[in-house]
């Protein structure tokens, strides 16, 4: 950890709260939070007058903009949802060496619009394993960032997007730099610099100390949970949605989420799981049992000829990683985004492809395909472009480390990379799934990552050995939601109450994070994700409030 995130980091003298008056009632505090707007409004606008030679010396919070002045960005509601840049981001929070003293530039995005002033929380929306191009969750950012007067800000997991800690990095850089240790340390800096940006005190006996909400789903929601329960002094309490905690911890079971997903798709559609089983034996005895070239072949299941990778030169190869893994994978999106639930969810158009029976099996797979890139891109696609898959580096197949869907691209190699070093996703078919069966291996998985990141050191236990966070024993003030329509449901996620401030809320018509949902309020939420966006508020309030009981007035 460097010096500058150290002092940013550093807790206040506990003997100091001893000193402090008891506390007083909700009035006081109102009063007291109402004199302190009124401060901060006198110092924004001194600082609109503040020489530009001044502000140089204290700029923290860089961005893409004219001002400089680090208060007047994180207040201008002109930049609320704007893509701006934290200049002075650590490169290296784990060691003492040169790297400690190296910083990058972070991207954010901040909502200021709902603020009122120090008192009040700063909610904190991780990003994830893609670029963050703007703000991610309108429940958030305008449901429970006005009710509790919050101010919102989100940063970009570092390597995705425009967050590049190092130009050009090699597999040695992302063994260094790039794990979930280092991001969950980013959010901390960026955090704590922005408490002190807008006056918030450090203190949390005071009343003007702004509560911290870390806020993620899926993997974003793992990390969410983590913050509150590696840096329990810094975050106050956490809202992981969709959040496979056991997934990462590796107690699940290898086949419960394609379980899962083949549950779900049978639920919604009867008949469904034989279809799509039946449909991918029958593909792959007619492919392999040809006399095709590998080029005939690909165009008979729907793919772009010519854009196969290079790696594909045979029958089996091609079944294996065209069909055997991609159609699970691309199941495995359509099941995340099957909300709200119904008959033009992608899941259930994609079983009534398998289900038809005046199509061929070559021609369900063809159909599958061309749903996948009416979902994907808006508009039916010619052919399925299976180089649009592949990741990114060296080595690399379509069949990467996270067998849900690595991805392609370069996001696909830095994703794949994790998920090799660091957060393993044990996905396996099971014979019961309704796909053609395939074990998942530790063995496999090792061989794969090595020949795909050379030097990599593999242990996949790493994570759960330095946080203990299997059974978050003496966790506290977390809440996870999980939508029982979703895969990852099955796959490591808190289903239940762990303790009496550790909870667990479950929408029986949900799917992946669709409590976060894509707008909000929205007309087309069932009523079980209302209940559970009420109840995840009143949950928080709470935890406000018990934070707020505690803290001191001296007027």
């Amino acid at each position: 950890m460097s010096h500058e995130t150290d002092a940013l980091l550093r807790r206040r003298d506990d003997s100091s709260l001893s000193h402090h008056p008891a506390p007083r009632g909700p009035f006081v505090r109102a009063v007291v939070l109402a004199v302190g707007a009124l401060v901060l409004s006198a110092v924004l606008y001194a600082t609109a007058a503040t020489p530009s030679s001044w502000k140089k010396t204290v700029k923290i919070l860089g961005h893409t903009h004219s001002s400089s002045d680090p208060l007047s960005i994180l207040f201008d509601e002109t930049l609320d949802g704007k893509e701006l840049f934290y200049e002075q981001q650590t490169l290296d929070h784990l060691s003492n060496d040169e790297d400690a003293k190296k910083t990058w530039s972070h991207r954010y995005y901040k909502i200021s619009k709902h603020f009122r002033g120090p008192g009040h929380p700063i909610i904190m929306v991780i990003g994830g394993e893609d670029a963050l191009t703007g703000p991610l969750h309108p429940f958030i950012e305008e449901g429970m960032a006005s009710k509790f007067g919050a101010f919102v800000i989100e940063p970009e997991h570092r390597f995705y997007g425009k967050s590049t800690p190092v130009e050009n990095a090699s597999v040695h850089d992302y063994i260094k730099y790039l794990s979930p240790d280092q991001a969950l340390l980013d959010a901390i800096q960026l955090l704590q610099t922005t408490r002190q940006t807008l006056g918030c005190s450090l203190d949390r006996s005071s009343p003007f100390y702004c509560p911290a909400i870390s806020v993620g789903a899926s993997y974003p929601g793992f990390l969410s949970a983590m913050l509150r329960y590696v840096y329990a002094d810094f975050v106050d309490m956490s809202f992981a949605a969709s959040a496979p905690i056991r997934l990462y911890s590796q107690t699940n079971d290898a086949n419960a989420y394609y379980d899962k997903v083949s549950e779900v798709a049978e639920q919604m559609s009867p008949g469904c799981a034989n279809a799509v089983r039946s449909t991918m034996e029958a593909v792959q005895d007619t492919v392999l049992s040809s006399n095709w070239t590998v080029s005939e072949a690909a165009a008979n299941l729907g793919f772009c000829p010519n854009d196969l990778p290079e790696y594909i030169q045979d029958l089996d190869t091609l079944v294996s990683e065209g069909v055997v893994y991609m159609l699970p994978a691309i199941f495995a999106d359509f099941n995340m985004f099957s909300y709200p639930p119904g008959p033009q969810t992608p899941n259930v158009m994609a079983c009534n492809v398998f289900q038809n029976d005046n199509l061929t099996p070559l021609e369900k797979i063809q159909g599958f395909f061309e749903l996948r890139g009416l979902v994907e891109y808006g508009e039916t696609v010619e052919c399925f472009d299976l180089g649009l898959e592949l990741p990114t580096g060296p080595n690399a197949r379509i069949m990467g480390s996270d067998w849900s869907g690595s991805g392609g691209g370069k996001t696909g190699e830095i994703w794949e990379f994790q998920c090799c070093k660091d957060l393993i996703i044990r996905s396996g078919y099971s014979n019961t799934s309704m796909f053609i069966p395939r074990e998942w291996t530790y063995e496999w998985h090792d061989e794969h990552c090595r020949q795909r990141f050379p030097g990599i050191t593999l242990n996949s236990f790493r994570l759960e050995q330095k946080w203990h966070f299997d059974q978050l024993a003496g966790a506290s003030r977390i809440v996870f939601t999980n939508g029982m329509n979703d895969g990852w449901s099955a796959a490591g996620s808190f289903l239940e109450d762990v303790n009496d401030s550790v909870v667990a809320i479950t929408i029986a018509d949900g799917a992946h994070h669709s409590d976060l949902g894509g707008k909000y309020p929205d007309e087309k939420d069932t009523d079980a994700v209302k209940e559970a966006q009420v109840q995840v508020m009143s949950i928080l309030e709470q935890w406000l409030e018990e934070i707020y009981a505690t803290q001191s007035y001296n007027i």
